[in-house]
């Protein structure tokens, strides 16, 4: 992940300050909506992302990833 935001001149997640009282899942649905609301792109490094409806239906090895969050989060809204 680290490689692709360096390429894409972005930033990840863990770059950004996460109030400690805040969970990952609860930060990185509050960042995905700020974003929204200031218009900025959020990038998705897709490479190994295997099974994605199975992500979207919360189903599978990888549905509680902070990834699937996102995913779900973005598909539902």
């Amino acid at each position: 992940m680290r490689a692709f935001a360096d390429k894409m001149g972005a930033q990840t997640l863990t770059d950004l300050s996460k109030p400690a009282a805040m969970s990952w899942d609860e930060f990185t649905l509050v960042t995905l909506d700020a974003a929204l609301i200031s218009r900025r792109s959020i990038l998705f490094d897709m490479t190994h992302v295997l099974g994605l409806s199975d992500l979207l239906q919360s189903i599978g090895r990888y549905a509680h990833t902070i990834t699937a969050v996102e995913l779900r989060h973005i598909h539902q809204n």
